[in-house]
């Protein structure tokens, strides 16, 4: 595990190595004596991340990542008074700067165009992680930060308001509190937020508990956003394929058994790899009917057909629901972290591409081999989610083929906000045979 000399890397260079390291890989090398505490009195006062005044995340100062000018940015922070010591360095372009009293505490690092694109400050403990929640909700995801032996953080992740909150309980063995102080805020633009963010093992919010949960806390499934996600949904209703066997095939009439488990240690082989399965995915507002690539990724299709007619997916929620992005579901936790007690290999096939809606993937955690029971449905062309060097991809184990319209009426949400839209059922049959 990458750790952050985090002395040293406040002055320079500490933003560039956030986007290369995990959050909980922003650990501090040394002993608590020879490095800086996470928590002090000394560092910034400024509670404006509550305030608003004379701005709010991502924007500090009148400073806002992606818009504001490097150049502009610095002659405004040598003009404020509650500030000395701006030092600049080029190459890559970056300012810190210290408290009024000299304690060294912010930073804030540009792109190529000379743009602000991260501002890092350390926070004296005055605003609490309640009063966060309070103002922005529950996080989307959260995870944690082993800073030294005698100190620890959870770091409260915002993607909408590009904010990166560290609020610490203390150390290893404590809890985290709705009293517990913020003492770190990182607001990035939106690309160095997808970046990190891409790096990172996260976690899905659920609620206030032992630092240790956090650890052992199963990481989030999901894919992440392209940099620039549409405001508005792209879904249109064409997605229609008349000529697929599953447009006109009727709905199964499988009973799943009563009370069945949610956890298995394997799913049981119930497809056979050269038929045609369809899927027949039933929400409040319709049926969305999927043909599934069985020949292209027979392990997900077979687990997605189990786990469907094991009544598995009855009554769980679209717990993540973006326009322009996807519509996910799958969670028996409904917080992006859970699944089905196992886990499915990579199953990528160079003839298949996110280019599209109606596009059918397999959600997965940063682990490729990691899927299990979450997916997806496309809401536009995603080529970011296609295999790339350097990146494994998503499986895509099938596509819609009637319902596409009703994919669109599932009403957006992301994890952390109130329950979304209900999973009424999913049912797989054998199209080859007509069971």
């Amino acid at each position: 595990m990458l750790r952050v000399n985090f002395r040293k890397a406040l002055v320079f260079g500490l933003i560039a190595l956030l986007a290369f390291v995990t959050f909980g890989s922003l650990a501090q090398s040394g002993s608590a004596q020879t490095s800086p505490p996470l928590k002090s009195d000394k560092y910034l006062n400024d509670t404006s991340i509550i305030s608003g005044d004379p701005c709010g995340p991502p924007c500090f100062a009148n400073i806002v990542p992606g818009k504001t000018k490097f150049t502009d940015a610095v002659t405004a922070l040598k003009a404020d008074k509650r500030f000395t010591n701006v030092i600049t360095q080029e190459n890559p372009l970056q300012a810190a700067w210290a408290t009024a009293a000299g304690e060294q505490c912010c930073q804030i690092s540009a792109d190529d165009t000379g743009t602000v694109n991260a501002i890092l400050l350390r926070l004296a403990p005055h605003v609490t992680a309640k009063q966060l929640l309070d103002k922005y909700g529950n996080p989307t995801y959260v995870t944690e930060v082993d800073y030294s032996a005698a100190e620890v953080a959870v770091a409260l992740i915002f993607p909408k308001n590009g904010l990166v909150a560290w609020v610490t309980p203390g150390d290893p063995a404590s809890t985290l509190m709705p009293e517990s102080p913020l003492v770190v805020a990182l607001y990035l633009a939106q690309d160095q937020f997808n970046k990190l963010v891409a790096g990172a093992t996260l976690q899905g919010w659920d609620g206030f508990k032992p630092y240790a949960a956090y650890k052992s806390a199963a990481p989030v499934v999901t894919p992440l956003p392209p940099p620039t996600v549409p405001p508005q949904p792209t879904v249109v209703a064409s997605g229609t394929d008349a000529a697929s066997p599953c447009y006109s095939a009727p709905l199964p009439n499988i009973q799943p058994p009563a009370n069945a488990p949610k956890q298995f240690a394997a799913p049981e082989q119930v497809i056979d790899p050269t038929h045609t399965y369809c899927g027949f995915i039933t929400t409040e507002h319709g049926v969305i009917v999927v043909e599934l690539y069985a020949n292209y990724a027979p392990k997900h299709v077979n687990s997605f057909a189990f786990l469907a007619n094991k009544g598995y997916y009855d009554g769980l929620t679209w717990h993540r629901v973006i326009s322009g992005f996807v519509a996910q579901t799958g969670d028996p936790t409904g917080t992006g972290g859970g699944g089905p007690g196992y886990t499915i290999p990579l199953e990528v096939n160079p003839s298949l591409k996110y280019d599209r809606p109606g596009v059918l993937g397999m959600a997965r955690t940063n682990d490729p081999n990691s899927a299990g029971s979450q997916f997806f449905i496309t809401y536009a062309p995603l080529p970011n989610l296609d295999p790339a060097p350097g990146s494994p991809g998503y499986t895509i184990f099938g596509r819609v083929v009637k319902g596409l319209e009703i994919a669109q009426q599932i009403r957006p949400r992301d994890q952390g906000e109130p329950p979304g839209d209900k999973l009424v059922s999913i049912r797989v049959s054998d199209a080859t045979t007509g069971k």
